[in-house]
Protein backbone atom coordinates (compact mmCIF):
# COMPACT_ATOMS: atom_id res chain seq x y z
CA UNK A 1 0.00 0.00 0.00
CA UNK A 2 2.90 2.27 -0.77
CA UNK A 3 1.84 5.89 -1.13
CA UNK A 4 -1.59 5.32 0.47
CA UNK A 5 -2.74 7.03 3.65
CA UNK A 6 -4.35 4.98 6.45
CA UNK A 7 -7.90 5.87 5.37
CA UNK A 8 -7.24 4.71 1.81
CA UNK A 9 -5.81 1.43 3.08
CA UNK A 10 -8.80 0.84 5.35
CA UNK A 11 -11.22 1.46 2.48
CA UNK A 12 -9.35 -0.92 0.16
CA UNK A 13 -9.36 -3.65 2.80
CA UNK A 14 -13.06 -3.15 3.61
CA UNK A 15 -13.89 -3.34 -0.10
CA UNK A 16 -12.13 -6.68 -0.32
CA UNK A 17 -9.09 -5.48 -2.22
CA UNK A 18 -6.01 -7.44 -1.33
CA UNK A 19 -2.56 -5.98 -1.00
CA UNK A 20 -0.52 -4.62 -3.84
CA UNK A 21 -0.05 -6.90 -6.82
CA UNK A 22 2.86 -9.27 -6.46
CA UNK A 23 5.63 -8.85 -9.00
CA UNK A 24 6.18 -12.53 -9.70
CA UNK A 25 9.35 -11.82 -11.66
CA UNK A 26 11.22 -10.69 -8.52
CA UNK A 27 9.29 -12.27 -5.64
CA UNK A 28 10.38 -15.76 -4.56
CA UNK A 29 7.56 -18.34 -4.93
CA UNK A 30 7.65 -19.13 -1.20
CA UNK A 31 7.06 -15.48 -0.35
CA UNK A 32 4.34 -15.16 -3.02
CA UNK A 33 2.44 -18.02 -1.39
CA UNK A 34 2.83 -16.52 2.09
CA UNK A 35 1.55 -13.12 0.93
CA UNK A 36 -1.48 -14.71 -0.73
CA UNK A 37 -2.25 -16.66 2.45
CA UNK A 38 -2.00 -13.49 4.55
CA UNK A 39 -4.35 -11.60 2.20
CA UNK A 40 -6.92 -14.38 2.22
CA UNK A 41 -10.38 -13.36 3.39
CA UNK A 42 -10.97 -16.78 4.92
CA UNK A 43 -10.34 -17.62 8.55
CA UNK A 44 -7.41 -19.87 7.72
CA UNK A 45 -4.92 -17.02 7.38
CA UNK A 46 -1.62 -17.73 9.12
CA UNK A 47 -1.06 -16.42 12.63
CA UNK A 48 1.70 -13.92 13.35
CA UNK A 49 3.81 -16.76 14.73
CA UNK A 50 3.29 -18.81 11.55
CA UNK A 51 4.26 -15.80 9.41
CA UNK A 52 7.36 -15.26 11.53
CA UNK A 53 8.38 -18.90 11.20
CA UNK A 54 7.74 -18.89 7.45
CA UNK A 55 9.87 -15.76 6.99
CA UNK A 56 12.57 -17.20 9.22
CA UNK A 57 12.54 -20.32 7.04
CA UNK A 58 13.19 -18.46 3.79
CA UNK A 59 16.60 -19.31 2.43
CA UNK A 60 19.24 -16.61 2.17
CA UNK A 61 19.22 -17.14 -1.61
CA UNK A 62 15.47 -16.36 -1.72
CA UNK A 63 15.94 -13.27 0.42
CA UNK A 64 18.85 -12.03 -1.70
CA UNK A 65 16.81 -12.45 -4.89
CA UNK A 66 14.05 -10.23 -3.54
CA UNK A 67 15.24 -6.75 -4.47
CA UNK A 68 12.18 -4.69 -3.50
CA UNK A 69 11.36 -3.74 0.14
CA UNK A 70 8.25 -5.34 1.58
Amino acid sequence: FEGKNPQQIIMRVLQGNEGEKIDESITPPTLQQLLKQCWSSSDDRPSAKEVFNALKGLSQKELNSFSRPI
